[in-house]
């Protein structure tokens, strides 16, 4: 698994192309094993664009028409993402809603070739704190309709532990939103939340999508924005369109380097920054880098480290929670500090429970909901299991990547 990981990575890169004959060489059962991972993590058509569209190189029939069909679906769902986001602009323009579109679509329909390469799980919209509640209700109202469990979910819990209200689907059920009051995790930035700072909002950019204008981040927040939600919200199990995001971002556009730095310091997320460029320019190329000089910044140690890690980009994306926990377990040597990460599980403060189950921290039911949460967590024994006994390369990747990170404040 880990030489197919190397060779996923390399074949997306244009800096580590791998020769014709190797490709050539490639068996079927490892073209399975290569699609597989390329569809887990949506780069399928990023692949199909390099392979054949670029180095035009001739691929077993299957392999191809795979791919080809991959790209052809992209395409269609482009077309979706655009639709819809024409229609929330319409119905927010009429409401007087203020909102910024997060990563994806600018990158897909502003710096990539062409907006199929950058699929999307998912659209990311920021709204004012104050608006809110109105907000998800309009989209409520507008036929818009979220999980069930979520019918009366409690809005203190969010506010104070998340950076998002509970996702909601469009009419069609095609296509899942998130309305955002912050734009980082507060579990893992330090500081003021870019999204509650007003210069954010007033430096916003904009995308123009069949007449209509969708504000969207300014370039130098938005890969600040990409690299602290890729390296420290999800230590990379979002993929390597990590880094074709950055790369097609740099080639197009100019980054405040200054303000980008001084951010990152203030955020304590430089590490993850250094770490991720690093990355960059590991797989495409040298980049329109400014780098921050000084002690802080060992190039050389990161370069070291950056072959390893970047195999992240390919760990099992519907096992990355019980993965990260084991991690996050193992990066606690202290035997107090293992208690403590299992108790905060199993026995979460009452405003984490209402994440997950409609119960507010006064709620006479806490004892029932804290018992519904122990089950929800020995029901997943058995993946536990399945994870603690996989060939562990994950788990020491993650806990490396979370004691780089964890550096940053000492």
């Amino acid at each position: 698994m880990r030489n197919d990981k190397n060779l996923l990575l390399d074949l997306l890169s244009l800096n580590r192309q791998v020769p014709t004959a190797t490709v050539a060489a490639i068996t079927t059962e490892r073209w399975q094993v290569l699609l597989d991972m390329a569809a887990m993590h949506r780069v399928e058509p990023l692949l199909y664009w390099r392979l054949i569209k670029e180095r035009q190189l001739s691929l077993p029939q299957a392999v191809a028409e795979r791919l080809q069909e991959s790209y052809r679906q992209a395409t269609f769902r482009s077309l979706q993402i655009q639709a819809e986001l024409v229609a929330l602009a319409k119905i927010f323009k009429r409401e007087k809603v203020d909102y910024i579109v997060l990563k994806g679509p600018t990158l897909a329909f502003a710096m990539y070739p062409n907006s199929a390469l950058r699929p999307m799980r998912d659209l990311d919209i920021l709204v004012p704190k104050e608006q809110l509640e109105r907000a998800y209700q309009l989209l409520l109202d507008s036929g818009f309709s979220h999980p069930a469990q979520y019918s009366n979910f409690n809005p203190q819990s969010f506010f104070a532990l998340t950076q998002h209200y509970p996702g909601l689907k469009n009419p069609t059920g095609t296509v899942m939103f998130e309305l955002h009051f912050r734009v980082l995790d507060p579990n893992i930035c330090q500081g003021q939340d870019p999204g509650l700072n007003s210069e954010l909002w007033q430096r916003r950019d904009s995308l123009t999508i069949a007449g209509q204008m969708i504000p969207v981040m300014a370039v130098t927040d938005l890969l600040l924005h990409l690299i602290i939600h890729g390296c420290h919200a999800h230590q990379f199990n979002n993929g390597p369109l990590l880094m074709s995001d950055i790369d097609y971002l740099l080639k197009s556009r100019s980054v405040d380097w200054p303000w980008f730095w001084q951010q990152a310091e203030q955020l304590q997320v430089s590490r993850g920054c250094q770490l991720t460029l690093t990355m960059v320019e590991y797989f495409y190329g040298r980049q329109k880098i400014e780098w921050l000089l000084g002690a802080v910044f060992d190039k050389e140690n990161i370069e070291r480290i950056v072959p390893e890690l970047s195999l992240l980009m390919l760990q099992n994306f519907n096992l990355h929670t019980e993965q990260d926990r084991l991690a996050g377990l193992e990066n606690d040597s202290s035997l107090r500090g293992k208690i403590q990460f299992l108790r905060d599980k199993f026995f979460p403060l009452p405003e984490r429970l209402g994440l997950f189950y409609s119960v507010k921290k006064n709620s006479p039911w806490l004892p029932y909901y804290y018992l519904l949460n122990i089950g929800r967590i020995m029901k997943k024994i058995p993946v536990y299991w399945q994870v603690s006994n996989a060939d562990g390369g994950d788990i020491m990747q993650l806990t490396a990547l979370k004691e780089w990170l964890g550096n940053e404040a000492k």
